[in-house]
């Protein structure tokens, strides 16, 4: 006798395969998820899914990474999303589920993607003196520090922007590439031909590394060629011990409204001797100390030092006595 199958018993018809009739064509495969961190946001991606028209992306917070306290943060169309809800330093968990037309119609979860937010590596830049005055003809200088932030350690290309026509700039060195979270230093040159007119000109130092671009503003005074200086040395003679230093002040005095930029050198020094001046110019007027330092190598005796400070074509000196002793 052959059994009807229909008439099987409950037991054996619950063991059948099951048949999601509401779901038909819907999505079955979980997304892959990938998740990369940024400043106060988390970029996420993931592949289509076949039959999915939307996607739902959960977030849960803690140590139980995905495990618990999913919260459903975005229904996307597409197969991204930025959460930019988040803090930097703080690491975020998250799964996306692909969804049908109909609620009831998704697949299972993707993986556990992971998170933490961080501040970019940037960088800053400064310049000291901010504001420049060069007579026509001449050339005035700065220092400018690179610095580094969150970790930021490329090279960074300087130059200068808004400068009037007849002036130019140069840095050395350049690129400048400071260390993770220090910083790094190039002389800034900004020469002046003589064409350009007397006044005030505002213009930017500005560093480039890839798409970053920060500016520096700066202010170059141009002076009028016309006027000089002159120069004088106290005490006129000085006597040191050799191997000691001993110090003199220059004075730089100016006469028919002259503003420039006074560079100061010295010559006619014994052998192993140097002489260093602070500051190493001297602008409209002013005072610079110089320092001269001796060996016990150098000669004893009465030296002639030769103090010299130039600007442009304007050139003058002074001289003081050197008694090296013992």
């Amino acid at each position: 006798m052959t059994r009807d199958p229909s008439r099987a018993p409950a037991r054996a018809r619950r063991a059948t395969s099951p048949t999601n009739s509401g779901c038909g064509g819907g999505p079955s495969a979980a997304p892959a998820l990938s998740a990369s961190p940024g400043n106060f946001q988390n970029a996420l991606s993931w592949n289509g899914v076949a039959g999915a028209t939307r996607y739902w992306v959960y977030r849960t917070e803690g140590h139980a990474g995905c495990d618990f306290g999913k919260a459903l943060v975005a229904e996307v169309t597409g197969t991204s999303y930025t959460d930019g809800a988040v803090a930097n330093g703080r690491a975020y968990h998250y799964n996306v589920v692909a969804a049908g037309a109909a609620s009831a119609c998704y697949s299972a979860a993707s993986n556990c993607a992971s998170a933490t937010p961080s501040p970019n590596p940037d960088f800053s830049l400064s310049c000291n003196p901010s504001s420049l005055s060069v007579p026509q003809g001449s050339n005035g200088n700065s220092t400018c520090t690179v610095s580094s932030q969150n970790g930021f350690s490329s090279g960074v290309t300087l130059d200068c922007t808004g400068l009037p026509a007849g002036a130019s700039c140069a840095y050395n060195p350049n690129p400048v590439t400071p260390p993770a979270n220090g910083s790094d230093n190039s002389a800034l040159t900004v020469n002046v031909a003589g064409s350009v007119a007397p006044g005030s000109y505002n213009f930017q130092a500005r560093g480039t590394s890839g798409t970053t671009v920060h500016t520096f503003p700066m202010i170059l005074t141009v002076t009028a060629v016309g006027g000089d200086f002159s120069l004088s040395a106290a005490p006129p003679s000085q006597t040191v011990v050799r191997g000691q230093s001993t110090t003199y002040t220059v004075s730089v005095t100016t006469a028919g409204g002259f503003g420039g930029t006074v560079s100061l050198s010295a010559s006619g020094l014994p052998r192993g001797a140097t002489a260093t001046f602070n500051p190493a110019s001297v602008t409209g007027g002013g005072t610079s100390v110089m320092t001269v330092s001796t060996q016990k190598k150098t000669p004893r005796g009465t030296h002639t030092i030769t103090i010299v400070g130039s600007s442009g074509t304007l050139s003058h000196t002074t001289t003081v006595q050197l008694d090296v002793t013992q």
